[in-house]
C-alpha cells in the first residue's frame, strides 16, 4: 500500500517528457481599460440640453438612476467585457488601437455610436417598456469597439467592394457582426446570440441593420469576413493598455504621459527656476560677447536670455566714449584749430576757410576808410 502511494506521488510530480506548449500570441496583446462616465448628481450636459434639439423629455429619474447604477455598469463590463476582447484578439491576432478609452452614457433617446464613444443605456433601467436582457450591455459596448478595430480593413477588403452598392450603414457592420459571432460562439453565450439574432432581424425600415446580418449569417458567413480581418494592416502604434507594477501609486497623468516631467513640489520648482535662471546667465555671457558687430543679433535659445544689465554692458564696451566718436569728425572738418566747433560753425563747414571773427571786422573797417 506503502508502495503504491508513493509511486503515485512520484507519477504526479514528475514533470512530462515533452515541454509546456508556448503562450498563445494572444496572451501577449494587451487589453485596453475601458472607463464608463456618468457623472453625479445631474448627468451629462447632453443630456441635460437633450429635451432642447430634440424636443423630447428626459426625465430626472433616468438621469437619477444611471448615475446611482454606474459602478454596476462598470463592474458588468470589467467582468464580461475583457472575455470579449480576449477571444477576438485570440482570433485575429491584432492588437486594439487604443490602450485605453471613455465611453460615456446617456438615457438621451438616440442611438448608441462609436465616435463619439456613447451607450445608450434606457433599455437596462428598470423603467424601460422593452427591457433588454443585462449581459446585452457588455456586448453592445464591445459592438461599438470592434467598429474602432475593423477599420483597417476597409481599405483591403474585397468583400465590401462587392457589397458597395449596400447603404452606409449596411456596409460598416458587416466586419463588426462577424466579430460579434465569432466572439458569442466561442464564448458559448448561446442566449445572447438567440437575442441578438432576433432584434436583427426584426430591425424596423431601412433595416440597414436585418440587412448586413443576413449577409454575414446567411449569404457569406462570417467566416469569410473573419479570413479578411486576419490579413487586415496593423492599426498605428499606441500607449500600453496596462500600466506596469512600477507605475501603480504613481499619478495617473505621470502614467499616462510618460512625455510630461513629474509634476514637482513647490520648493523643489523654486529650485528648479533658480538653476534654470543660473543658466541661463551664463548662457548670455557667452553669447553677447564684446567683440560681436553691433548690427547683428545674437540667436537666441529659449530659456536662455541674458540679464538686461548684461545687454548694455556689451552693447556700450563695443563703442568709445563720445567725445573719442566726435573727435576724427573734429579733426576732418576743422584741420586747422583742431577744436571743437560750436554747432552754429559745424553747420556750415565753408567758416573754416574764413579768418577769425577779430580779424574780419578790422579788414571791413579799413575797407570802408579806404572808400571815404
Amino acid at each position: 500500500m506503502l508502495r503504491t502511494l508513493i509511486l503515485a506521488l512520484l507519477a504526479v510530480s514528475t514533470p512530462p517528457d515533452h515541454p509546456a506548449a508556448p503562450p498563445h500570441p494572444a496572451e501577449a496583446i494587451p487589453i485596453p481599460r475601458i472607463e464608463l462616465l456618468y457623472p453625479p448628481p445631474v448627468g451629462t450636459i447632453f443630456d441635460r440640453t437633450c429635451p432642447q434639439f430634440l424636443k423630447t423629455e428626459v426625465k430626472p429619474e433616468w438621469v437619477q438612476e444611471t448615475t446611482r447604477r454606474l459602478p454596476e455598469f462598470q463592474a458588468l463590463w470589467d467582468k464580461e467585457g475583457p472575455r470579449y476582447l480576449a477571444v477576438t484578439f485570440a482570433e485575429i491576432g491584432h492588437r486594439f488601437r487604443y490602450g485605453e478609452m471613455q465611453a460615456v452614457l446617456t438615457v438621451c433617446p438616440v442611438a448608441t455610436m462609436s465616435m463619439p464613444l456613447m451607450i445608450n443605456v434606457r433599455n437596462h433601467l428598470s423603467s424601460a417598456e422593452k427591457p433588454a436582457p443585462w449581459e446585452d450591455f457588455a456586448e453592445t459596448v464591445f459592438h461599438e469597439l470592434m467598429h474602432h478595430y475593423v477599420s483597417p480593413v476597409y481599405a483591403v477588403s474585397a468583400l465590401k467592394t462587392k457589397y458597395a452598392n449596400e447603404p452606409p450603414t449596411t456596409l460598416y457592420h458587416l466586419h463588426v457582426m462577424a466579430l460579434e459571432k465569432l466572439a458569442l460562439l466561442k464564448l458559448g453565450k448561446t442566449d445572447e446570440l438567440k437575442y441578438l439574432d432576433q432584434l436583427y432581424r426584426t430591425d424596423p425600415p431601412p433595416a440597414s441593420y436585418k440587412r448586413a446580418w443576413e449577409i454575414v449569417n446567411d449569404i457569406e458567413g462570417y467566416e469569410a469576413f473573419i479570413k479578411e480581418l486576419k490579413t487586415m494592416p496593423e492599426p498605428p502604434s499606441s500607449p500600453k493598455a496596462s500600466r506596469s507594477s512600477v507605475d501603480e501609486g504613481r499619478p495617473r497623468h505621470e502614467t499616462q504621459n510618460p512625455g510630461i516631467a513629474p509634476r514637482r513640489a513647490p520648493h523643489e520648482r523654486q529650485n528648479q527656476r533658480g538653476a534654470l535662471l543660473s543658466d541661463a546667465h551664463e548662457a548670455g555671457r557667452e553669447r553677447y560677447e564684446p567683440s560681436a558687430p553691433l548690427h547683428t543679433t545674437p540667436r537666441l535659445v529659449r530659456g536662455q536670455l541674458p540679464p538686461w544689465n548684461e545687454t548694455r554692458r556689451s552693447t556700450r564696451e563695443q563703442l568709445p566714449w563720445p567725445r573719442e566718436r566726435l573727435t576724427p569728425r573734429i579733426e576732418q572738418q576743422n584741420p586747422v584749430h583742431g577744436r571743437l566747433l560750436p554747432a552754429h560753425e559745424l553747420l556750415n563747414p565753408r567758416r573754416e576757410q574764413l579768418p577769425p571773427p577779430r580779424e574780419r571786422l578790422n579788414s571791413a573797417r579799413e575797407l570802408l576808410v579806404a572808400r571815404g
